[in-house]
């Protein structure tokens, strides 16, 4: 039997993105999947308000619920940020060495997550660094909700010109990749909507496109496919 995979994600952008490119190409490989849960910010005995991510507790305990109610032909898999992740989410027990890169600090802490939830149907995604990231594979696909803004996308293109792909556009409260786009956005007087304006970008971008460019992103769906039918 194959399996199904359960998208547990961070917000509305990234229910969108399972719904519309995600989810499809995946049955195009006949893989069943089922629709995006949002990340649990709060679990009472009677409601579970979900949401956004601002504490890990109720994730690791609505996570563990969810693995439990599940079959062994499930799995759970994550849309999260790395970026802006909450002070109490799992961390690799030994410090990195000095001079680790991005990529082997998100891997790490996905290691610990991992380990932290202990159930082989659980295979943890993180954003290097965030949702944003997979925007900035072009910049120029914020055209399909801002039209008639290049000088916009021009600057953003220059922004981030200087790294090797969009992953590596570092984690701070001034670069981080939704930041650099907020921030460039409100020199030209424009407003970024990450629910309806990312989303039309990340649908007008493709998979092709963002997998090219986001390899973490890439390894992470090759992942996914795998567990294609024979």
């Amino acid at each position: 039997m194959s399996k199904s995979i359960v998208f547990y994600v961070e917000g509305p952008s990234e229910r969108e993105f399972v719904n519309e490119i995600i989810g499809p190409h995946l049955s195009t490989l006949g893989i069943p999947w089922h629709k995006p849960i949002l990340v649990a910010n709060s679990v009472r005995k009677d409601r579970t308000s979900r949401g956004g991510v601002n504490k890990y507790g109720p994730i690791r305990k609505d996570l563990r619920r969810l693995l439990h109610r599940q079959g062994d032909n499930y799995i759970i898999t994550t849309l999260i940020d790395y970026y802006g992740r909450p002070s109490d989410f799992p961390a690799p027990d030994a410090p990195l060495p000095i001079g680790a890169t991005p990529l082997e600090k998100a891997l790490a802490v996905e290691n610990a997550w991992a380990q932290d939830i202990n159930d082989s149907r659980f295979l943890p995604f993180l954003f290097l660094h965030e949702y944003e990231t997979l925007i900035l594979s072009d910049p120029n696909s914020l055209l399909t909700a801002y039209p008639g803004e290049e000088d916009a996308m021009t600057a953003l293109v220059q922004d981030t010109a200087g790294f090797e792909n969009p992953e590596d556009i570092n984690d701070s409260p001034i670069t981080a990749p939704s930041k650099r786009i907020i921030r460039i956005f409100e020199a030209h007087n424009l407003r970024y909507d990450k629910v309806t304006g990312g989303a039309l970008a990340v649908l007008e971008l493709g998979l092709d496109a963002i997998r090219q460019k986001c390899p973490k992103f890439n390894c992470w769906l090759t992942m996914l496919e795998s567990l294609a039918p024979n």
